[in-house]
């Protein structure tokens, strides 16, 4: 499979602007969807065969041959949107038995948001808003496919109505972009990151990483992950200080510290064993912050 998917950049402000359209993000897995002479192939961003994972996605509503873009996701029964740790554990799934009860029981769905082939026509050429035609006249909704949804032009408030409802965030797209390999600021990423306090319990001897935890139901703390050092700007030197007044014993992997550090995370939400996901920003608790996430690097 020769196709590389194009990748959208990270940017941290929602934004207006009428070159662009703008779709609710997916928390899914990005798959590529390449359907000829009526067998269907399932390929990953790096190119990795996964047809066999997903057995409920070899009927394709199409009536020609086509390759597709998208994301794939299993959805949560009582909200309505789509589950990234159910999605996780399905993508793991290789026991033919345990594939044929998750696709009867955790299916997956296709949200389709473009189109690089119909027929032999390559499109990767044309303007999105043209693949967005051709898309919309090639594939049909049904129950584990369906064309992604977006607005014209207002950013803003599609990224206020996803905050409010939960969702990732949202992907604003140049509409006159074309379909090229690797990442574009033609895509842009926009994702509604969470900030919540946390407690600094430690850090990695190896490596970098500061070991966090929040308050369980008892109000004692509890371990919910690590978070990298490299994203941290000014208060790098106030959490080392604070590391070395709190020492309270180590083992071959980490040191501890007394409790008391208190900090702010920024982050992209919780896995289902309660540890944080792609954590982006930590600052001393209480302090503001007036910077802009995007510039700092993503553990």
């Amino acid at each position: 499979m020769n196709y590389e998917p194009m990748l959208p950049a990270n940017q941290y402000k929602p934004f207006d602007d009428p070159a662009f359209l703008f779709e609710p993000m997916v928390d899914g897995r990005r798959l590529l969807l390449v359907y000829q002479k009526g067998k269907a192939r399932l390929f990953t961003r790096y190119g990795h065969d996964i047809t066999h994972r997903y057995p409920e996605l070899a009927r394709v509503p199409a009536d020609e041959d086509v390759i597709l873009d998208g994301e794939i996701a299993c959805i949560d029964r009582e909200s309505g949107h789509p589950d990234f740790n159910l999605t996780r554990e399905r993508g793991r799934l290789n026991n033919q038995a345990q594939i044929e009860y998750a696709r009867d029981h955790f299916p997956v769905r296709y949200f389709l948001f473009d189109i690089l082939q119909r027929g032999e026509q390559d499109l990767r050429k044309l303007p999105l808003v043209e693949r967005k035609k051709h898309l919309h006249e090639t594939i049909t909704d049904n129950d584990f496919f369906c064309k992604m949804k977006y607005v014209d032009g207002y950013g803003t408030a599609l990224f206020e109505a996803a905050a409010e409802s939960s969702v990732e965030g949202i992907v604003a797209k140049r509409k006159d972009s074309l379909y090229t390999a690797g990442e574009s600021s033609d895509w842009r990423q926009i994702v509604c990151y969470r900030t919540e306090e946390v407690y600094v319990t430690g850090y990695c001897k190896r490596g970098s990483g500061w070991l966090v935890g929040v308050p369980n139901a008892n109000g004692k703390i509890r371990p919910a992950g690590i978070v990298g050092t490299d994203i941290m700007t000014s208060e790098r030197s106030f959490f080392l200080q604070q590391a070395r007044e709190r020492y309270a014993g180590e083992d071959h992997q980490f040191v501890y510290l007394k409790p008391g550090i208190e900090a702010k995370l920024t982050f992209r939400g919780w896995t289902r064993e309660g540890r944080v996901r792609d954590a982006v920003f930590m600052e001393r608790a209480g302090a503001e912050n007036d910077g802009d996430p995007v510039t700092i690097k993503i553990s």
